[in-house]
């Protein structure tokens, strides 16, 4: 075990065993209700304990630890000291005034440290000309501890010692209040540091006040004192560890990690579980007249205390068990939480949605989600940052067979793996947004669907209109022209009419393959004359060169398909077998149809395959595109590891 465990260690029980020595002679009697004020003030410190266990745990040299570990031992050693001499007193074994020297050199190790704390937090000694104020605050605490350890009042130097202890005071006094205006200049200033010195900063404004407004006020009127201390005192002691508590617990400072935080969380609840308990047996003990010492008349006040915390006791466990690990024992509040969340979102942010919930109600460190699209997994949202060397899990989401996507998901920081309650509600938030995430899949494809359709029927449109206005228009006007030409010179010039006429038909011959080649591009020709087999053969008869590449169609039965089924077919298999020709220096292409529940078409070739590092071509969006307007889908893979695979499932449709 290292020097800082064991320094952190021996802190944390040295701490707790002097406030269990004060517990124990209070319940067994042997000090009495003398010391109020310095049993509330430890008690304000109970919270901070844990805070300075773990930065000496953490950081056993930085100045803000050690400052806050001797103000703390110092605090809690004067406690049980204190009430164990009082105990040795009570029982005439000791005088108490022989050990007031080792009293005053313990306060001095609490109190006056406050404006220390106040320099070095949060991050240790100052640099530059505030170098001198932390210089000044030790110098001012070490002269009175020499002064507590040395004053005697019979030794003639009392008034020395009396001037030398009220400068000191003055010193720090007036260096704390600098320091408590540099904590809030840069808690104003900072944003990025706002939330961990604010509290701070309020804290050390709180003790200034104190020292600058009631201690004087105290002075002039001794009565205010009586009613204050009390109350104030108890503050002042554990107002600004708490704040610096507050710090590291919420905002994990100086890295501490969060399951440390965790375990400081649960430490600082059990505790405070405990001083109820205590104080609860005590109040009910002192107002039923228990006998100081009696054990079984301690019994029934015991009880009671513990009935009545019971419930909160199942409350503080809850409340850190949905801090640590969220609402992991509670599914069904994680499922309704989503399911409500769903309900309100539109398809696109449907991911985003499932992962922020998910990663909120679990405190997770980071989940994402991959929506799979043509047999690829992309990412379509995240929330919280991964972390290295963590295991990463991932949960398919399935729907009417299919994996529209997967949730991926990581422990939360400091954990390794995925526990089973966690592992079993991410299993069923996965289920449970299958449904979602394929319907807002099917909503953003029918979306792009239709804008393809649009589209693609204006820009057909703008093509006719095109083609219509630049070659057949001016075609037939000047059909038409001619026409009138030589109508009126068929009486007078009847070679110069003939000529005339020759020209007019030949314009309309052009004019008829232009209306053809027009017809066409509405409907592949051949498709209404030879069926789908015979035009993909027709075309694959076309694309052959004997000897460098041939091309075969297999055909399985066919139902009878909806035109738009058959041209995208058509279209898709042509296209397939002209890349393979052109681009692909395969020797053979095989183009497969077959019909189960959609129209199946599989297009082979033996050639180099698809580029890895290049983005898809127009000839293959093209066939994605014409897959999708029709209902279906297109896949591209590897066959043998060299040649090129393209597959489209289309719906059969409606033949007309």
């Amino acid at each position: 075990m290292s020097k800082s465990r064991i320094l952190a260690a021996g802190l944390g029980v040295y701490c707790l065993g002097s406030l269990a020595l004060s517990v124990a002679l209070r319940v067994g009697g042997w000090i009495g209700e003398e010391h109020a004020t310095t049993w509330t003030a430890t008690a304000s410190l109970v919270l901070a304990l844990p805070v300075a266990v773990v930065l000496v745990w953490n950081l056993p040299r930085h100045p803000l630890t050690i400052v806050l570990a001797i103000y703390l031992g110092s605090q809690f050693t004067g406690m049980g000291l204190d009430n164990l001499l009082v105990a040795v007193a009570n029982s005439g074994r000791l005088n108490v005034e022989a050990v007031t020297r080792l009293g005053n050199v313990l306060w001095v190790g609490s109190l006056p440290l406050l404006p220390l704390l106040m320099t070095v937090f949060p991050d240790g000694v100052p640099g530059g000309r505030w170098r001198r104020l932390f210089h000044a605050q030790v110098a001012a605490v070490a002269v009175l501890a020499v002064i507590a350890a040395v004053d005697n009042p019979d030794d003639g130097l009392q008034p020395i010692a009396a001037v030398l202890a009220g400068s000191c005071a003055a010193v720090l006094v007036a260096t704390g209040t600098i320091a408590a205006g540099r904590l809030a200049v840069r808690a104003v200033r900072d944003r990025e540091v706002r939330g961990q010195l604010a509290p701070a900063a309020l804290a050390a404004g709180f003790i200034v006040s104190f020292y600058l407004v009631v201690a004087p006020l105290s002075l002039i009127f001794p009565r205010l004192s009586a009613t204050t201390d009390p109350v104030i005192y108890p503050a002042l002691v554990g107002v600004l560890p708490a704040a610096i508590g507050y710090a590291v617990v919420r905002h994990r400072l100086f890295g501490i990690d969060i399951v440390v935080t965790r375990l400081l969380v649960a430490a600082i609840a059990s505790l405070v579980l405990a001083t109820a308990y205590l104080g609860g047996v005590l109040g009910i003990a002192a107002a039923l007249g228990v006998p100081r010492g009696s054990l079984p008349a301690m019994l029934l006040p015991a009880a009671l205390v513990a009935f009545l915390l019971v419930p909160a006791y199942s409350r503080v466990r809850n409340a850190l068990a949905r801090a640590v690990y969220g609402d992991r024992g509670d599914p069904l509040t994680v499922l309704q939480t989503l399911g409500e969340r769903l309900a309100k979102t539109a398809p696109d942010d449907v991911p985003d949605r499932i992962v922020r919930v998910v990663r909120d109600s679990l405190k997770l460190s980071w989940v994402a989600l991959d929506v799979e699209h043509e047999g690829t997994f992309t990412r379509a949202a995240e929330a919280g940052v991964p972390v290295e060397r963590i295991e990463i899990v991932s949960f398919d989401l399935t729907y009417a067979g299919e994996v529209p996507g997967r949730l991926i998901a990581q422990p939360r920081r400091g954990e390794r793996s995925l526990g089973r309650l966690d592992r079993r509600l991410l299993r069923q938030v996965a289920d449970q947004s299958g449904a979602t995430v394929a319907a807002a899949r099917f909503v953003r494809e029918l979306t792009l669907s239709r804008e393809r359709l649009v589209l693609g029927r204006e820009e057909e449109r703008a093509r006719l209109r095109r083609e219509l206005h630049d070659g057949l228009s001016p075609a037939l006007a000047g059909i038409s022209l001619a026409l009138n030409a030589a109508r009126r010179l068929l009486g007078s010039d009847s070679d110069a009419a003939d000529a005339l006429l020759s020209t007019a038909a030949s314009e309309a011959g052009k004019s008829w393959v232009d209306v053809r080649r027009m017809l066409d591009g509405l409907r592949p020709p051949g498709l209404d004359e030879l069926g789908l087999v015979g035009a993909l053969e027709e075309r694959g008869r076309a694309l052959t060169r004997p000897g460098e590449f041939a091309v075969t169609v297999a055909c399985d039965p066919l139902p009878p398909l909806s035109l738009a089924v058959e041209t995208a077919a058509y279209r898709i298999a042509v296209e397939a077998m002209s890349n393979s020709a052109r681009h692909a220096h395969a020797r053979r292409c095989a183009v497969a149809l077959s019909a189960g529940g959609m129209l199946h078409i599989t297009v082979d070739d033996d050639g180099n395959g698809l580029p890895v590092h290049q983005a898809a071509g127009v000839g293959i969006e093209s066939m994605r595109a014409r897959a999708v307007d029709v209902g279906g889908q297109l896949r591209l893979g590897a066959v043998d590891g060299s040649g090129t695979r393209v597959v489209a499932d289309l719906p059969l449709g409606t033949a007309p």
